[in-house]
């Protein structure tokens, strides 16, 4: 499913409280989350892995997400790969501590599971 206007008023609550020094996230598309969740939480910085398994307008997503954080100077990163076998390559490329993560795209019940402990490691208290 699609982060909805709900979704977004719950980025700008929570990094409200929270204030993230670093994100992860997990599915891109268009690249409407990790935009949402960089201005919702004060441009920090923000990778996201996305498999681009769904053809040429997954491609066109990530190219425009790239474009627009360029643009509008976000700190955001899309990185191209699948979840969670490409997780560390990511992870290890950054400074490994995320303090929020946004788990997105097409997951099974089993591979949310999976993707949240190949990211545990990588989460701060």
């Amino acid at each position: 499913a699609a982060v909805e206007q709900g979704d977004v008023e719950l980025f700008v609550r929570l990094c409200a409280v929270h204030q993230p020094r670093r994100i992860f996230g997990i599915g891109n598309a268009f690249g409407y989350s990790s935009l949402a969740l960089s201005f919702a939480c004060d441009n920090a910085p923000v990778d996201v892995l996305d498999a681009e398994s769904e053809g040429v307008a997954n491609r066109q997503g990530t190219e425009l997400t790239r474009r627009i954080a360029r643009e509008e100077r976000r700190n955001i990163q899309v990185h191209v790969g699948s979840s969670p076998r490409d997780m560390p390559r990511v992870v290890s490329g950054r400074n490994g501590t995320y303090d929020l993560a946004l788990i997105d795209g097409k997951h099974s019940d089993r591979n949310l599971v999976v993707d949240f402990l190949g990211l545990r490691g990588a989460m701060g208290p």
